[in-house]
């Protein structure tokens, strides 16, 4: 397990807020660790029957 400093997750969290969606989704991803991006990423919105 990775542990982040409080900068690295602060950079991380404010990252991810930008996927934030009305509907909860699901999904998969690969990560490219020279690139440092992801890649192959697929995700499915979650419905409410889902839920």
């Amino acid at each position: 397990m990775t542990h982040l400093s409080d900068k690295d997750h602060q950079t991380q969290m404010e990252d991810m807020s930008f996927f934030v969606e009305q509907m909860p989704s699901v999904g998969i991803f690969w990560y490219d660790p020279e690139d440092h991006s992801l890649f192959g990423v697929r995700k499915k919105e979650l419905t409410p029957q889902m839920v």
